[in-house]
């Protein structure tokens, strides 16, 4: 059975977990109050099980509010902040791409030294000389969430 969260996300996959929270796929049918088309989009949550659930809800909040004020070509855009089970959910626009981290594995493996600075203003570059425009990333910035867009 699909995990629906909210009444509206249909969960199809997790993109990524870590310590204390995941990233998750998921379809939305659209809102037309909020000017939001069908299609998919990105959740984040808190895991239900960390030891520190309810601290850990009260950051993911904080960070709704302030990623909800940020605009920017490069960042990933949140949408608004839902709630689950009285759990807070930042809705955001999904960007199909690779993970920074698929990027620097590949760059290594073809013996290029590339850093993390470079492969946020280059980094499709790196691997793939046709592509010179990087993607969106999300903040904060972890690795493994970073996505690279193929314009």
């Amino acid at each position: 059975m699909t995990e629906v969260l909210a009444g509206r996300y249909e969960v199809v996959r997790r993109l990524a977990q870590g310590g204390m929270g995941e990233v998750l796929l998921a379809q939305f049918a659209g809102d037309a109050a909020l000017g939001l088309s069908e299609g998919l989009l990105v959740v984040k949550r808190v895991l239900a099980e960390h030891p520190n659930h309810a601290h850990q809800a009260t950051m993911l909040r904080e960070e709704g509010r302030v990623a909800l004020r940020l605009k920017h070509d490069n960042l990933v855009e949140t949408f608004f902040v839902d709630e689950h089970r009285g759990d807070p959910l930042l809705v955001m626009e999904f960007m199909s791409g690779r993970a920074m981290s698929q990027v620097l594995g590949q760059a290594q493996s073809l013996d290029r030294g590339v850093s993390k600075p470079d492969c946020l203003t280059q980094g499709p570059c790196l691997v793939e000389p046709r592509r010179s425009r990087p993607g969106r990333v999300q903040p904060p910035v972890q690795v493994e969430l970073v996505v690279l867009g193929g314009h």
